[in-house]
């Protein structure tokens, strides 16, 4: 790092590639050399994720999640991936949703001082225009050129210990079942008034989901009862015939899209009092 910055060069992500086929193998073979990498790592890039079934995928994601709760794992193949989606990843994670994002009628009032009743004229009505927000992720494409097609290539710096005397198959001996877990976050925004309390339900997770399924949770939403009160949903899902899904919804109104492919599957929910089990049903991820 000093030679770096002595160089004028800043570091922008603290990144590892991990062979899918491997990750079990590895982890029981190197150890501690192994783990510190993933440890470390603030995103992990899951190699050769196109030879593989998606059940062997899940089963990697799940055993690295044992050892890095927190990082992005990149568990989309690499020839499906814009190179500057890759770069974003790894430089500037993003999120799906913020509170910036919520509907503005819903969310400007939180924004009051309640106790200055003679300054309603500074009341804080933050009319942030964020209707094109939503596909703004899809349109920042640096041009970096990271030349990820060959899939064999990253094994050249992918640890340089290559003990294949292990099959891939070994990791299917004693695999860790909670398949769909993903990443998940989970966040109370508190605004001026202490009683007003959102909340923020993201996942991350290589399930490859049904399109109909993820089109009928949207149409249930609105269900207060069952998912308390929802404000904001959005995702970027993976879905059959390798297409990827975009869905925008706010009360009373779904979008649905095919788009660009995510570094992995993801999906946020915003609103007050969440229930987030019921969520996490309806999508699957139980």
């Amino acid at each position: 790092l000093e030679e770096a910055e002595e160089l004028g060069l800043e570091l922008a992500g603290c990144a590892t590639v991990a062979d899918v086929t491997k990750v079990r193998m590895y982890i029981k073979n190197f150890g501690e050399f192994f783990n510190d990498q993933i440890e470390s790592a603030e995103t992990i890039i899951l190699s050769r994720t196109q030879l593989t079934t998606q059940d062997k995928i899940e089963k990697a994601v799940a055993l690295l999640r044992e050892h890095n709760a927190r990082a992005r794992i990149i568990t989309t193949p690499w020839d499906e991936l814009e190179p500057a989606t890759i770069l974003s990843t790894i430089e500037s994670p993003d999120y799906l949703l913020t509170i910036d994002d919520l509907p503005e009628h819903e969310h400007h009032h939180h924004h009051h001082h309640d106790d200055d009743d003679d300054h309603d004229e500074h009341e804080h009505h933050h009319h942030h225009d964020h209707d094109d927000d939503d596909h703004d992720e899809d349109e920042h494409e640096h041009h970096h050129h990271h030349d990820h097609d060959d899939d064999h290539d990253e094994d050249e710096h992918e640890h340089h210990h290559h003990h294949d005397h292990d099959e891939d198959h070994d990791e299917d001996e004693h695999e860790h079942h909670h398949h769909h877990h993903g990443h998940d976050h989970h966040h109370h925004h508190h605004d001026h008034d202490a009683d007003e309390i959102f909340d923020n339900v993201g996942v991350e997770t290589p399930k490859k989901f049904d399109e109909a399924a993820v089109r009928a949770v949207l149409a249930e939403l609105s269900d207060e009862a069952r998912f308390g009160s929802v404000l904001r949903a959005k995702g970027i899902v993976p879905v059959a015939d390798g297409k990827w899904l975009h869905f925008d919804y706010v009360p009373g109104e779904s979008d649905f899209r095919y788009g660009p492919a995510d570094y992995t599957g993801r999906l946020c929910v915003i609103g007050v009092k969440l229930n987030e089990k019921a969520i996490r049903e309806a999508f699957g991820l139980e």
